[in-house]
């Protein structure tokens, strides 16, 4: 009961419509037109500028500015030193 294994060129034969190559249907690429709108990529808060300005003042430039109600850290804006 030994069975033949078939030979290969028969086999090729057999199925050779699926052993074709088949052909590549090239796809043209679709060409966008738009322009793109750069985005600015975020930076975490700790790297980002400090928006307040520090400075170092006489106790008694500091108890005025106290009275007139500016704080510590203000921005030049806030100071109206613009």
């Amino acid at each position: 009961m030994s069975t033949k294994k078939p030979d290969l060129s028969e086999v090729f034969a057999q199925n050779e419509e699926q052993y074709k190559p088949q052909e590549l249907q090239e796809e043209t690429p679709e060409i966008i037109t738009e322009p793109v709108e750069t985005t600015q990529a975020k930076r975490p808060p700790s790297r980002q500028k400090k928006l307040h300005i520090g400075i170092y003042v006489d106790e008694e430039v500091h108890t005025q500015l106290k009275i007139l109600g500016i704080e510590k850290k203000m921005t030049i804006q806030q100071m109206g030193l613009e």
